[in-house]
């Protein structure tokens, strides 16, 4: 390869680089136009190397995939054609096969959805994404042979749980597979299930995530990361914001009863009364600890503290207010932090409407 050849293909590895790079810094507003401005370069890219690398037709529009086919051709240029070829066609094949799969029912397709798109976002490409939300699937029983194709070649299995999904022949079967496989296995659940009440193949055995906590979340990044190591190159600032998003967007759903609401289910006939003693932010708080542990229908016997939580501000609540209210779901958690404090075993309890300071 002569160098004004060699500084030609550079040239190109340097623009894919500055687009994706826009792309994953873009705000959500802007994100549409650096995709689309993303997708025409590698169209572009392939058009121009269509002929000296056949191989890069036959990839996917994918800006990692393309750049690691224009990476090789640089290094193998010295090495002789065959050699390109064969290590060109490799690497291809190994990039464009390994998936992240997502089992979920098809009721939760919505918050599939969301974590689709975060995962996209975070800078995996939706190529290496399978989502199980087929038609149909809750009538099937036998797993068709494109889903069975996918979790073959998966590195990483998520399962979003719930009840409809522990009811589903169709989801049992995926989870059969998923705890047989090599692969690692990411378990998210919804509110309506917990520790207790997990059953089958993905039993308590699996410590479940959550999606409105954001340590989970990074969590489950930390371990597709090394799989996807496109993930390190986008700042830590935009996986932050994504990372907002995804709990905001979920938060969002939930709010609108799509998702049931919890296992932990509590009679709403009986009201309790505390007092506020702290608050989580100091400015616009979301989160009230309360002045002692409720008496609640499932075990507290692990619980340290008892918060409101308020995320959308519906009521106006200050430190030392006395409330009386009902319960109308909670959610344990094990560790989050509040600034540089970390708060561990206690348990968010989220209000029916008529909550009163008294």
């Amino acid at each position: 390869m002569t160098k004004e050849k060699r500084a030609f293909v550079q040239e190109y590895i340097n623009k894919l680089y500055e687009k994706l790079s826009l792309f994953y810094n873009a705000e959500p507003e802007a994100s549409d136009l650096a995709e689309r401005e993303l997708f025409d370069l590698i169209l572009e890219i392939r058009n121009v190397f269509s002929k000296e690398l056949p191989q890069i037709d036959d990839a996917s529009l994918d800006a990692n995939s393309v750049l690691g086919i224009l990476k090789l051709y640089l290094i193998n240029s010295q090495g002789g054609e065959a050699s390109h070829t064969t290590d060109t066609g490799n690497c291809l094949r190994e990039i464009a096969d390994k998936k992240i799969f997502i089992s979920h029912r098809s009721t939760d397709k919505e918050v599939a959805d969301l974590l689709e798109i975060f995962l996209t976002k975070c800078g995996i490409s939706t190529e290496h994404i399978f989502c199980t939300s087929l038609p149909g699937n809750d009538i099937k029983a036998k797993i068709p042979p494109e889903v069975k194709e996918a979790l073959k070649n998966s590195v990483v299995n998520i399962a979003i749980l719930s009840q409809a999904y522990y009811e589903s022949a169709y989801c049992q079967n995926e989870a059969g597979i998923i705890w047989f496989s090599d692969a690692q296995a990411i378990v998210f659940a919804l509110p309506d299930v917990d520790e207790r009440s997990m059953q089958g193949f993905l039993n308590d055995e699996y410590k479940i995530k959550r999606f409105d906590s954001r340590a989970d979340l990074f969590t489950a990044l930390d371990i597709i990361r090394p799989h996807f190591p496109e993930i390190s190159a986008v700042p830590t600032a935009k996986l932050n914001s994504n990372v907002e998003h995804l709990v905001k967007g979920y938060l969002a759903i939930t709010d609108t009863g799509k998702v049931k609401n919890a296992s932990v289910h509590q009679s709403n006939e009986k009201y309790h009364e505390a007092q506020i003693i702290s608050v989580w932010p100091p400015v616009n708080p979301q989160f009230y600890e309360l002045d002692h542990l409720l008496e609640l229908d499932e075990d507290t016997s692990q619980d340290k503290s008892h918060w409101i939580c308020d995320r959308f501000h519906k009521f106006v609540l200050h430190e030392k207010d006395r409330i009386r209210f009902r319960v109308k779901y909670t959610n344990f958690k094990d560790e989050m932090m509040h600034g540089d404090k970390p708060i561990y075993d206690f348990r968010n309890i989220i209000p029916e409407s008529d909550l009163k300071v008294i």
